[in-house]
């Protein structure tokens, strides 16, 4: 081998192993860029997908808490509705059935404040359970 030959070798050699460590060190340079911005956009989707869900919890128990009110009224016109039709009933003004319907009603009534306050009961747990306060759940 002459020295021309030699200095094409040597040349050769010392190209080749810094361009592959550059490619492959500029490869995973951009996969860790990349891996980096899908960890941001999760992040963000997240964070994003967790406060809707609070929304939507925070919404659902202030509408529980309006079932109640308007259970807690139902209830009220109801027995006012049972005062009436026994007063009238004693009275010889109306029926029996009237009576039966009027207990029949407070009793639907009831039964649906009840349902309404376990539903709120719920919501409300749900609530903190999303807003990361399990441990106040957990006491309820």
């Amino acid at each position: 081998m002459d020295g021309h030959d030699q200095y094409n070798l040597a040349a050769f050699c010392s190209l080749t192993v810094p361009v592959s460590h550059w490619w492959r060190g500029s490869h995973e340079l951009k996969e860790q860029k990349l891996q980096r911005k899908i960890a941001e956009n999760r992040l963000r989707d997240g964070g994003e997908l967790l406060q809707l869900q609070m929304q939507q919890v925070w919404f659902e128990l202030t509408q529980s808490y309006r079932e109640i009110e308007l259970a807690e009224k139902l209830v009220a016109q109801s027995e006012e509705s049972l005062k009436v039709s026994e007063d009238s009933y004693r009275q010889g003004v109306s029926l029996m059935s009237d009576l039966l319907d009027a207990q029949a009603g407070l009793q639907t009534a009831r039964s649906r404040l009840i349902d309404a306050r376990a539903g709120n009961r719920l919501k409300t747990i749900r609530y903190l359970i999303v807003t990361g306060r399990s441990q106040e759940a957990l006491k309820m």
